[in-house]
């Protein structure tokens, strides 16, 4: 017989978003994007894996800003927009700074304004 906590539909099976991001950030802190990439495909084949949330996106993106590999910063948007994944405060902080590393500071901009429509406008309006 399997030993207790084995079995596939036990609770305890079920991975934790935060060992994805802890793993998910030492790969990203070290430099190695191939590494993290793979962690993100694992995570989304594996049946009790939790699914990628914007912490993950945000993880990604920000790493392949410090590569200044800015092909997969698109890849991983167009990849978060695909899963309908509704980027938070924290996500679109690390696209702007992943965009600033990458010289894209038009697209760091169109970035920041689009928070900026999205909450409303919280710009203060300037005194004409």
């Amino acid at each position: 017989s399997m030993p207790s906590g084995v079995d596939g539909d036990s609770a305890s099976n079920n991975l934790d978003e935060r060992d994805f991001s802890m793993v998910l950030n030492a790969f990203v802190s070290s430099g190695r994007m191939d590494m993290a990439h793979r962690v993100v495909a694992l995570q989304e084949r594996t049946k009790t894996a939790p699914p990628l949330s914007p912490v993950a996106y945000s993880i990604m993106i920000k790493g392949y800003g410090k590569v200044q590999d800015a092909k997969n910063i698109e890849m991983m948007l167009s990849h978060a927009r695909k899963n309908s994944i509704t980027p938070d405060t924290i996500m679109y902080n690390s696209l702007i700074d992943a965009y600033v590393n990458c010289d894209l500071v038009e697209e760091a901009q169109k970035t920041f304004l689009a928070i900026t429509d999205r909450t409303g406008g919280n710009m203060p309006t300037p005194n004409v």
